[in-house]
């Protein structure tokens, strides 16, 4: 039976092989060639039938008519079958029901769809077609984002037929002349209506409407104490939850086109209402206490919180590009890292239409038969490059514990952060000039920087600095256990605050013995006041941060008791912070944060080009020897990874040991 199993899936793997073959004609890259599927008409249990046809965008622009789709690709495992050119094409469930849901009753629907219109088994297409893919949502009339996760044991075929309920019927508010929610009871098949009525109401009204009047009538029902939501509000939870929010290919596909709706259910909501929706929720937010004055129940709130936290992330780099700037590499890359792709390289390859043009013509291109350490080493040597400084080495300590086939500078950019607001954080540092601890700026200069693959784990960086200082000892790591519990986080600042003191008090440090509760309370927070406090959410650029000044410290007794009762908002920050990171003390007496591996005995250099100190450790094992020759001028080291040395951020020359070449591995 088991050889009858086995021989059965050889053969159909076959006949399908063969059919793809015959389906999937060379598409000619020159002329920039694409698929087209065309959802053919037919309800309910009918077969779902597609066709398949060739296009160009070196046709004139009123011959291309189509519209994009953009979903979640779910479980490869999972498929259905659909029949494509007359024959049998597996899809995943996922974009099984898309189509159902896609699938017009007396008309045909032209729509690309990558799953169907990209040969996958076929590299050098795949490379060629993603290369492409900003054109390709750019220029469809419409991109359609499919919200639904599909679940084994859907009716798909119940599914009805899309379309845009609005306007359908006037919207009042009860008690009030102004738009909003009908006062009639909805049946159970309304909720879905009702709840994108909701979305449209929370678009087109102003802050002062929503917190004039109880717009949230519907979830009047709702206790404080209550978990239960009404239908209407469940149906946006599920929408605002699905897994297309947190894919990394969805920014594109959202962000380039000029027109997109999302597909809730069977209605059609434009992303222009939502991004609305979700902008006046945000403003709202931030001026007032949204849960007590709307008398929400804790559960509708959060609801409503993921709302503008889904979207205004998606819409603050459409409207940047909307005004016709387009962001930096990094930017783009540091935003957006905290996604999920099924294929790491997707973590560089799913933006790379938002990346600026000289990333191709450096060859940063989609190259699937590359691994990813190939591609993450390409992307972080073009970015050391364009931004002539080491802004990309920042954060590359944070990769999974086994990932063995980096070098030690290169960023994993496939690394899932612990939070998106502690990336987001990492970002500023990164993007914008808070410190200047090497001064003058020197850059990178392309003498500078040689890359040598002399070995196969990977190339050398190498680089020009100094050493400032040498880790005497560390403390615990912060984990993120540690700082959701406040009493376990105060045990630890407190430690971390007894080591600074009985070190110093030990050495007997002359200047570098400054008060050290002060310093202490600077270095926990980076020397940064942070202007929206825990709000940091949709905001771009430097204004978010700024240095603390002498009158943002309280005196020593204040801070003692700050440390000795932790008040959740006065730490929020400073736990983002220092997640993953340890305490340490120097040699010279002063304090810092390093990563969670640094280590006594570790040596802190500034490194020409860098905004912040760098903790690295010699190689012992020197595995290039060759590009580590035996020099007292020249040092084989890894990369711990960046760091807050406090005293230093500023720069100056005098206190910078000897200069030396850096060999980085």
């Amino acid at each position: 039976m088991e050889r009858a199993s086995q021989y059965l899936a050889q053969t159909t793997s076959a006949v399908l092989g063969f059919y793809t073959n015959r389906l999937y004609t060379n598409l000619n890259p020159e002329k920039e060639e694409i698929r087209l599927a065309t959802i053919l008409p037919g309800t309910g249990r009918d077969p779902l039938r597609c066709t398949l046809q060739v296009s160009s965008f070196s046709q004139k622009r009123d011959a291309l008519n189509y519209q994009a789709l953009s979903y979640t690709w779910g479980d490869p495992h999972a498929t259905n079958e659909i029949l494509l050119n007359g024959g049998p094409f597996p899809v995943t469930s996922n974009l099984y029901a898309a189509l159902h849901r896609l699938r017009c009753p007396n008309t045909s629907r032209t729509i690309w769809i990558d799953a169907i219109c990209i040969n996958q088994s076929d590299v050098e297409e795949r490379n060629h077609q993603v290369q492409i893919m900003r054109k390709i949502f750019l220029l469809a009339s419409e991109v359609l984002v499919f919200l639904d996760d599909y679940k084994e044991g859907t009716d798909v075929y119940c599914y009805q037929e899309l379309h845009d309920p609005l306007p359908r019927r006037p919207l009042s508010l009860r008690g009030s002349s102004s738009p909003g929610i009908s006062d009639s009871q909805p049946s159970s098949s309304d909720w879905e209506l009702k709840a994108v009525e909701l979305l449209h109401l929370l678009a087109s009204i102003g802050e002062e409407a929503i917190f004039g009047i109880d717009v949230f009538h519907t979830v009047e029902k709702l206790k404080e104490e209550s978990d239960e939501l009404p239908s209407e509000l469940k149906a946006i939870a599920t929408w605002f939850s699905s897994k297309w929010w947190s894919r990394v290919w969805v920014v594109q596909e959202i962000t380039v086109p000029e027109h997109a709706s999302l597909i809730c259910g069977p209605y059609l909501v434009s992303w222009v209402t939502v991004a609305s929706a979700a902008a006046n929720l945000y403003r709202s937010s931030l001026r007032h206490d949204f849960l007590s004055i709307t008398n929400l129940s804790p559960v509708a709130f959060a609801v409503m919180r993921n709302i503008y936290t889904r979207v205004l992330e998606l819409e603050s780099t459409r409207v940047v590009r909307t005004h016709g700037r387009d962001l930096g590499a990094l930017e783009v890359l540091w935003t957006y890292r905290h996604r999920h792709a099924s294929d790491t390289r997707d973590h560089i390859y799913g933006l790379i239409g938002l990346l600026p043009g000289h990333f191709s013509v450096a060859g940063i291109t989609p190259q699937y038969e590359l691994e990813d350490s190939e591609t993450f080493t390409k992307v972080t040597v073009s970015l050391l490059r364009t931004s002539r400084s080491l802004a990309p080495l920042i954060g590359a300590w944070r990769r999974a514990p086994d990932r063995k086939n980096l070098p030690s500078w290169v960023q994993d950019w496939s690394y899932s952060w612990p939070d998106e607001s502690y990336s987001g954080l990492h970002q500023f540092l990164a993007l914008h000039k808070l410190f200047r601890a090497c001064r003058p700026d020197i850059g990178l200069p392309g003498a500078v920087m040689h890359m040598a693959y002399a070995r196969v784990d990977g190339p050398a960086l190498n680089l020009r600095g100094a050493e400032l200082d040498i880790i005497c000892e560390v403390g615990e790591t912060m984990h993120k256990s540690d700082a959701q519990q406040d009493i376990v986080f105060q045990d630890l600042m407190l430690d971390w605050l007894q080591l600074a003191q009985s070190h110093l008090f030990r050495h007997n440090y002359g200047k570098f013995n400054p008060n050290v509760v002060e310093n202490f309370w600077r270095t926990i927070r980076f020397d940064l006041e942070f202007r929206y406090e825990g709000r940091i959410l949709g905001l771009r650029g430097p204004d978010v941060f700024r240095r603390l000044s002498d009158s943002d410290i309280p005196d020593a007794d204040s801070l003692l008791e700050r440390l000795q009762d932790i008040k959740p908002a006065d730490f929020a920050i400073v736990k983002l912070l220092n997640l993953d990171r340890r305490f340490f003390v120097t040699k010279a007496g002063r304090m810092g944060l390093g990563p969670h591996t640094t280590q006594p005995g570790d040596k802190i250099f500034v490194l020409w080009g860098g905004d912040v100190p760098f903790i690295l450790r010699a190689n012992t094992e020197r595995p290039h020897e060759r590009e580590c020759p035996q020099d007292t001028t020249e040092t084989c080291m890894t990369l711990v990874g960046d760091c807050y040395l406090h005293g230093v951020m500023d720069g100056g020359r005098e206190l910078w040991g000897t200069e030396r070449m850096v060999h980085l591995h």
